[in-house]
């Protein structure tokens, strides 16, 4: 298991490995895996990317951090698995595992008995989350969605949680960062486990719509550095940052099956009231038209003609002290 492997090794060093479980779901699964050991004792960090098969700039940078990180110049430790849904990934398939169809991100913790998904989420978060002092879960908009990039956090009682949280979430200085209410029991995405599991956890979502460029994968990794900065891991000056602290606004979910064309572009504003998109049949006619429930900006939108009842169209989000 990692955690074991990083006390193995030599301080200042570096190993790769391969994660293997043992279970009949995961047969034949194999998750690439970099463990870090400083020079000096710090916290342990899991940098965990690839839930989701169709999503970038996070295993890139994963990737980049993994081979450009010093061990001698840390303190503490780091787990870093580039792509954890392997199916997935490979797949290039968005939002489900191919395996059961599930939604890797809506299971946690898991469960060792149910389906492949269920699964993978019981190992990864027992092998490589649960151990963790810190996580930080590099997702993007799927392959079918445009978002601003931003980072998030849980508004949790325990301070030393919600701070070491929050240092990490402005460290990525990312356009905008979300404070949401502590995640009850039924949400079930990785970041939310942890932290309920006492494991500091920072959502972090750049790019989308099944791209890689330059410019989201130079955000994330500067973001990872950075956040090593803000939890003592590296002995350097934190970079200042500026993001704005956002607050969601009620969005648009598809009523029905059909043909959705969006009417909006990423971070326009809107009020209440303004029509942002409509679905048709595929004789181009009109079966719903979809209006902003509320005065905000667009910082999520779905980017495929075809959708299904309850696909989540639209979010708007607007500055919190607004």
């Amino acid at each position: 298991m990692p955690w074991e492997l990083v006390n193995s090794i030599d301080p200042g060093t570096s190993e790769r490995t391969v994660l293997r479980f043992p279970d009949s779901a995961l047969q034949d699964i194999e998750i690439p895996c970099v463990v870090v050991r400083g020079a000096g004792d710090g916290p342990k960090l899991a940098v965990v990317a690839g839930v989701h098969g169709g999503e970038y700039p996070g295993p890139a940078a994963a990737i980049r951090l993994s081979r450009e990180i010093d061990p001698a110049a840390l303190s503490g430790s780091i787990v870093i698995v580039p792509v954890v849904n392997q199916t997935a990934f490979w797949g290039r398939t968005a939002f489900v595992t191919p395996d059961d169809g599930k939604n890797l991100n809506r299971v946690f913790p898991g469960n060792p008995d149910g389906s492949f998904s269920e699964v993978l989420a019981c190992r990864l978060f027992d092998a490589v989350v649960r151990p963790a002092d810190a996580l930080i879960d590099l997702h993007s908009g799927d392959i079918f969605e445009s978002l601003s990039p931003f980072s998030g956090f849980y508004d949790v009682l325990d301070d030393t949680l919600r701070t070491r949280s929050e240092s990490i979430a402005w460290a990525f200085d990312l356009p905008s960062i979300c404070k949401y209410p502590a995640p009850p029991v039924d949400n079930e995405c990785l970041t939310a486990a942890a932290v309920r599991a006492g494991v500091a956890s920072v959502l972090v979502e750049v790019g989308g719509n099944g791209l890689l460029n330059t410019e989201d994968e130079n955000a994330v990794f500067d973001g990872l550095i950075n956040s090593l900065r803000a939890i003592g891991c590296l002995d350097e000056p934190v970079q200042p940052t500026s993001p704005v602290r956002f607050e969601p606004v009620a969005g648009v979910d598809a009523d029905k099956d059909g043909l959705w064309r969006p009417e909006v572009s990423l971070d326009q504003q809107v009020r209440a009231g303004d029509r942002i998109g409509v679905l048709t049949d595929q004789f181009g006619d009109v079966l719903s038209e979809f209006t902003a429930p509320e005065d905000g900006q667009v910082v999520f939108f779905m980017t495929c003609l075809p959708v299904q009842s309850g696909d989540f169209l639209v979010a708007l989000g607007r500055p919190a002290d607004s």
